[in-house]
C-alpha cells in the first residue's frame, strides 16, 4: 500500500505493477514488519484515513468514537502495536524512537503536544498520527470528529512535544 485517497488504495506489487484497489475490498493484515518503515507508514496513515469524520468521543477507542489517544491506540492495535489510552502514556510508554523535529517526522509516527491549559500537569495533552507534508491526522475534541490538521504553524506548532517512529 502506497497511499489512500477517497476510499482507494494505491498499492504496488512486489513485481512493480502499481494499481489501485477499493478499500471496502481489502483487509489489512494486522501485523507489519515495521522495519520496512515507508511500507508500514503507508499502511498505518491508510487506516487512519478511513475514520475521517468519526466523532470525537472522551475515552472512545473504537470506529464508534475516538478520543485523541483512544484513536492513536486502536490504529496501531489493528498492527500489533499496544499502546496506553493516555497522550502521556504514549509518550512515556517507551516504544520506538522519539523525534523531537516535525522535518525528521515520517508518515505513521505518532505526534504529541502539550497545551499547557489543557495538560493538568501531565506531559502530554494531545496525540495524532503524522501524515506527510506536514499535516497530521486526530480525534479533535474541538472539531468533534477525526481531522487532518496543520503542524507547520498555529496551535499545534506552537505545542508540538515531539513524535515517535514505532
Amino acid at each position: 500500500i502506497t497511499g489512500f485517497e477517497n476510499g482507494w488504495y494505491r498499492v504496488k506489487c512486489r513485481y512493480g505493477t502499481i494499481g489501485c484497489i477499493r478499500s471496502d475490498l481489502v483487509d489489512l493484515i494486522p501485523s507489519l514488519d515495521y522495519s520496512s518503515g515507508s511500507a508500514a507508514g503507508s499502511a498505518i496513515v491508510a487506516l487512519a484515513q478511513q475514520y475521517l469524520g468519526v466523532r470525537y468521543v472522551y475515552g472512545g477507542a473504537s470506529p464508534k468514537g475516538f478520543d485523541c489517544s483512544g484513536f492513536t491506540m486502536y490504529v496501531h492495535g489493528q498492527f500489533g502495536v499496544s499502546l496506553p489510552h493516555t497522550a502521556t502514556g504514549q509518550w512515556q510508554s517507551g516504544k520506538g524512537t522519539r523525534v523531537y523535529s516535525i522535518s525528521a517526522l515520517q508518515p505513521g509516527d505518532l505526534v504529541f503536544f502539550n497545551d499547557p491549559s489543557r495538560n493538568a500537569g501531565k506531559a502530554c495533552s494531545h496525540a495524532g498520527i503524522y501524515v506527510g507534508d506536514g499535516q497530521f491526522i486526530h480525534a479533535s475534541s474541538s472539531g468533534g470528529r477525526v481531522v487532518y490538521s496543520t503542524l507547520l504553524t498555529g496551535y499545534y506548532n506552537r505545542y508540538f512535544v515531539g513524535g515517535i517512529h514505532i
